[in-house]
């Protein structure tokens, strides 16, 4: 679970039910309206941080995601896990667009 407090106040204002499995990282989008969080699910997911409904989930992982970020323009999620692998995904289709794999020696 996420829980989201007042920033001035510092009161605790609610709770999201981000995924049952764990978070891992999180992440805000540039502009504040999208949250990235990453998981011990093999997943990262994206929330509108207005409504806190979850909007995409970035899987093909087959390890813990540990940490997932946005570029730049906020159009691409990048993550990383336990796997060994890096993936970059299109974040409006959540399609994945490269791969980089652990590489011996």
């Amino acid at each position: 679970h996420i829980s989201r407090y007042n920033v001035a106040s510092g009161q605790f204002t609610s709770q999201l039910m981000g995924p049952g499995d764990g978070i891992l990282s999180t992440c805000f989008s540039r502009d504040g309206s999208q949250l990235l969080v990453s998981s011990r699910g093999c997943a990262a997911h994206l929330y509108d941080t207005k409504t806190w409904t979850c909007e995409r989930s970035f899987r093909e992982h087959y390890g813990w995601v540990h940490t997932a970020t946005f570029s730049p323009d906020d159009s691409a999620v990048l993550t990383s896990s336990a796997d060994g692998i890096v993936r970059i995904f299109e974040k409006s289709t959540g399609d994945c667009k490269k791969t980089f794999r652990r590489h011996g020696g």
